[in-house]
């Protein structure tokens, strides 16, 4: 996977409030009072959660719960799963010699611009009521066939069935757009940054992840408040 050069990066929004080109991919453009670098956040996560596996017996093992406690999104494990059987349907379509009406799914990565910044003002909890907003917000403007989940922290995904990559670049600038015009809890103006990838002939759910992620950083080093895609 190649990221497009910045200056090439599909992106749609306003003007950027910073930009540094010469960050790597998994770095973030850091302002005063700026969000702290979301990898940490994540590693901790994951990192706790590897720990706690490894000291259980196997018959002992917890499961992720399918549902977020804070929001009451399917949870990362869910959106997992849901992506994998979306994937499961595409390659036995193919397999049944029907190639050509194979369905074509996107996602979404969505993670807000600046997030931390309201934590460390206002408090984790003005944070958690900010997410559960921004999850309404969200869902407001998917259809009823789509899949709106929390990724982690202040990361959401939205799974698009039947969704060729062109009409995900509309979904998401919509989703952009109406969080951008809406005013949250404590935060009063938000905006986010969205990657978006489509599913490919021969894809796995790692490699469709990997370019939503990569497309979400490419929006962030665009300045944020930004949708953008990498090849």
């Amino acid at each position: 996977m190649t990221s497009l050069p910045l200056a090439h990066v599909p992106a749609f929004g306003d003007r950027p409030r910073s930009t540094r080109a010469d960050q790597p991919p998994g770095a973030e453009v850091q302002a005063p009072g700026a969000e702290v670098g979301r990898p940490s956040v994540r590693a901790g996560v994951l990192g706790l959660w590897t720990l706690i596996q490894r000291h259980a017996a196997p018959n002992q093992r917890l499961q992720a719960p399918a549902s977020d406690e804070l929001t009451g999104l399917p949870s990362r494990r869910s959106l997992h799963e849901q992506l994998q059987a979306m994937l499961n349907a595409r390659t036995q379509t193919a397999a049944r010699g029907r190639g050509q009406e194979q369905q074509v799914w996107s996602v979404l990565l969505v993670d807000i611009d600046y997030f931390q910044a309201v934590n460390s003002r206002y408090g984790v909890q003005a944070g958690d009521e900010v997410l559960r907003a921004m999850s309404t917000a969200l869902r407001a403007e998917l259809r009823q066939v789509d899949v709106l989940g929390r990724w982690g922290g202040e990361e959401f995904m939205a799974l698009l069935p039947d969704t060729p990559f062109e009409g995900a670049l509309v979904a998401a600038e919509r989703l952009r757009r109406a969080v951008s015009l809406r005013t949250f809890p404590y935060a009063g103006s938000l905006t986010v940054s969205i990657g978006v990838a489509s599913s490919l002939s021969g894809d796995t759910t790692e490699r469709v992840m990997a370019r939503a992620d990569a497309g979400m950083y490419a929006a962030k080093r665009a300045g944020r408040n930004r949708v953008a895609f990498t090849e």
